[in-house]
């Protein structure tokens, strides 16, 4: 990888689709250069607690989409 670092913003990272993505993407980036960071976000606060024990390196927020300020300050 190049000297540019990426962000990875995984909405819905809780359950379904996002849950899967966010797990693939922790993988990845244990493989790939460490600098690429990864944010998760998760509707409810218990959910994103839940998160950190299973993402210890990654960012994770509590932001529902659909609520634009709490999105708005995610990114």
């Amino acid at each position: 990888m190049n000297e540019e670092s990426r962000t990875h913003l995984v909405t819905g990272a809780g359950s379904g689709i996002g849950a899967a993505l966010a797990h693939l993407l922790a993988e990845l980036q244990l493989e790939e250069d460490s600098r690429e960071r990864l944010v998760l976000l998760a509707r409810t606060q218990d959910r994103a607690d839940e998160l950190r024990g299973e993402f210890p390196g990654a960012d994770v927020l509590v932001a529902d989409r659909v609520a634009r300020e709490r999105a708005q300050r995610a990114v």
